[in-house]
């Protein structure tokens, strides 16, 4: 029988970690290289799809400093009124263009289903939003 030598680790062994940081705080800002201040301006997201992995996305992103979801949108005006209701979103649209073309949404989270991601991601994209999908992108090459 060998003796085998059983090692620890623990978080404060990881290189990304610091004392202080929670670990949801994005990596560049526990490494110094982006200052907490230059972080709290309104960044307003709009939800595409009312959906269970957008409720999950929506308390991560309480952590965010600056960050506030201003709308969701569904095919169903009245699942998506149910959903902003549930969650305290503030609007509440009935398709996606509508979320898209709203002035107050800066960027758009896309949490439809997996073979509507290119297309949502279009709709945003060409109304001018930053745009944050859920992977896969597509479910094609083509």
């Amino acid at each position: 029988m060998t003796d085998q030598k059983q090692t620890t680790t623990s978080v404060s062994d990881d290189p990304n970690f610091f004392e202080g940081w929670p670990m949801s705080t994005p990596l560049d800002i526990r490494l110094g290289q982006t200052n907490e201040n230059g972080i709290n301006f309104p960044l307003r997201w709009g939800i595409i799809s009312a959906s269970a992995i957008a409720s999950d996305w929506i308390k991560s992103l309480q952590d965010v400093p600056g960050a506030s979801v201003v709308a969701v949108a569904a095919r169903d005006k009245a699942r998506a009124a149910a959903y902003a209701e549930a969650h305290g979103i503030p609007a509440a649209y009935g398709t996606y263009e509508e979320l898209c073309n709203d002035p107050n949404v800066d960027i758009v989270y896309i949490a439809s289903k997996t073979w509507d991601h290119h297309r949502d991601m279009l709709t945003a994209i060409n109304a001018g939003k930053h745009v944050l999908c859920e992977k896969p992108f597509t479910d094609t090459a083509e």
